[in-house]
């Protein structure tokens, strides 16, 4: 029920076109209430970019939007990131956000994804390409990956306390120089596995 209201509540949020030189950050901070930011084709907005605070908003990009330097997120009610490019050292860090979601999202960096005491996080069709870790989750109350993919990483995903987990139409790869043994560690919570291509990536001797 709350996610449903959150992203209700994005739907009848303003949108906003935001030109290339603007800073993103001090636009966020100055936002009245909740709003949906319209990114512009073919620009990088430079980051690393902070959400913080009780925030529900919205960035949508178009062909060609990246967000370079990474984004974290400290504390936000609901955040939707859409057809767009983030990349950065950690591509994008979530910490007790109610709601998260990314749709048509790459995420590029040395580790992905990085979210712990978090609410409900959906990732659809995105890819995730990491030299390090691919997906990070402590203490979530419910992760969703949906038709996306991880390569490259050591380990494409790790979730310690996920009350509930699914993964469903989806790749998750790692580097074949890894010494993971496994594509994907669970450790506690429920989890759901449909449908998937899953690698370990240790060569076969």
């Amino acid at each position: 029920m709350l996610f449903s209201a959150l992203f209700i509540t994005i739907l009848a949020a303003p949108t906003l076109e935001i030109p290339c030189d603007e800073p993103l950050g001090a636009l966020i901070e100055r936002l009245p209430g909740p709003a949906t930011l319209q990114l512009a084709a073919g620009c990088r907005y430079e980051a690393p970019l902070t959400i913080s605070g009780d925030r529900v908003v919205a960035l949508r990009g178009r062909v060609g939007t990246t967000l370079g330097g990474g984004l974290r997120l400290q504390g936000a009610r609901a955040i939707t990131l859409s057809h767009l490019r983030l990349e950065g050292q950690v591509s994008l860090v979530a910490h007790r956000v109610d709601a998260l979601t990314l749709d048509g999202v790459v995420l590029s960096g040395v580790d992905g994804v990085h979210i712990t005491d978090s609410g409900a996080i959906l990732l659809r069709r995105a890819r995730i390409e990491s030299a390090q870790s691919g997906i990070w989750l402590e203490r979530v109350v419910s992760f969703t990956f949906v038709q996306s993919e991880v390569t490259g990483a050591r380990v494409a995903l790790v979730s310690h306390q996920a009350q509930r987990l699914a993964i469903i139409d989806s790749t998750l790869r790692a580097d074949p120089r890894s010494e993971a043994e496994a594509a994907v560690v669970v450790e506690g919570g429920a989890a759901r596995l449909l449908r998937n291509r899953l690698e370990s990536l240790k060569p076969q001797r």
